[in-house]
C-alpha cells in the first residue's frame, strides 16, 4: 500500500517556503507504523512551516524566530535561532547549535538528532533512524512516500551476518550455540523463510529450526516459527540492565 503525505505549501518572494494549515491541502492515507509517522501526521495537521528540498544544509539563523511548527524536507539541517514549536527533519540530520531555543521537540526522521550543551529544547529529542520518506513535488507542495530503512534480503537467497553464521551466544546449559542459517524470501511476495541449524558445544548436538514470516501491511505481520532448543532456569543469575 502507498503510503503518502501530501503537504500543501505556497512559495513566497525571498526564497522561503511557508505552508499555511488550509482546509482539504493535506492529505494522509498511511503514513506508516509507530511514533514517528504519527507525529509528523499530527504536525502537518496543525499551523507548520514547510521549508523545501535544498542543495545545501539548510540554516535556521540566530536572528529568526518562528513561531510555530518547522518541517524541513530532504536534507539535514541546523538551528541556531528559536522555534516555538516542533522542529522536525525528514530526510537528514538534524543539528542543534548553541543558543536555539526549540520549545517542542528536536526530532529527526531518517537521521539523528546532535544536540549542544548551550541549546534548548522543551520537548526532547527524538531521532527516528529506521525510516524516511521519499518525496515527489506536486501542484501546491509535495507528496511523500513512506520507505523502511529496515535491511529487507534483495534476492531470492541471502546469507545474513557471515555467510549465514549468526551471531554466536553463551550459556551453561548449552556451553557455545553457533546458529547458521540462509534466508529465503519468496519472489513477489512478503514472506520469509529461515531454515536454521544450531550447534551447542555443551551437548554435543545440532538443533534444527525454521522460522517463516510474511508481512500483511504496514502494521500487521504473522510469524511462525518450530524446532529444538534447551530451555534453563538460569536466566536469574544474570545481571539485568
Amino acid at each position: 500500500m502507498i503510503r503518502r503525505i501530501a503537504i500543501a505549501a505556497i512559495l513566497l518572494a525571498g526564497g522561503v517556503l511557508r505552508a499555511s494549515p488550509l482546509p482539504n491541502r493535506h492529505s494522509l492515507d498511511d503514513a506508516g507504523p509507530g511514533r514517528g509517522p504519527a507525529l509528523l501526521a499530527a504536525a502537518i495537521a496543525r499551523p507548520h512551516v514547510v521549508i523545501p528540498p535544498a542543495a545545501s544544509q539548510v540554516l535556521i539563523r540566530r536572528d529568526t524566530t518562528y513561531s510555530q511548527t518547522v518541517i524541513i524536507l530532504g536534507g539535514s539541517a541546523a538551528v541556531e535561532g528559536t522555534v516555538t514549536g516542533d522542529v522536525i527533519v525528514v530526510g537528514g540530520d538534524l543539528y542543534l547549535r548553541p543558543r536555539a531555543n526549540v520549545s517542542g521537540r528536536a526530532v529527526a526522521i531518517g537521521g539523528a538528532v546532535y544536540e549542544s550543551t548551550m541549546s534548548t529544547v522543551g520537548g526532547g529529542v527524538l531521532p527516528f533512524r529506521d525510516f524516511t520518506y521519499d518525496f515527489t513535488e506536486i501542484p501546491g507542495g509535495y507528496a511523500l512516500t513512506y520507505r523502511s530503512l529496515v535491511d529487507k534480503p534483495t534476492s531470492a537467497l541471502s546469507w545474513p551476518i557471515f555467510y549465514g553464521f549468526r551471531i554466536p551466544s553463551y550459556d551453561r546449559s548449552n556451553g557455545l550455540s553457533i546458529p547458521f542459517g540462509p534466508v529465503l524470501a519468496v519472489p513477489h511476495t512478503e514472506i520469509l523463510i529461515e531454515p536454521r541449524v544450531t550447534y551447542r558445544s555443551q551437548l554435543g548436538q545440532v538443533d534444527g529450526f525454521i522460522a517463516a514470516g510474511m508481512t500483511l501491511d504496514s502494521r500487521t505481520a504473522i510469524r511462525t516459527s518450530f524446532g529444538r532448543a534447551t530451555f534453563t532456569n538460569e536466566k536469574w543469575i544474570r545481571t539485568i540492565s
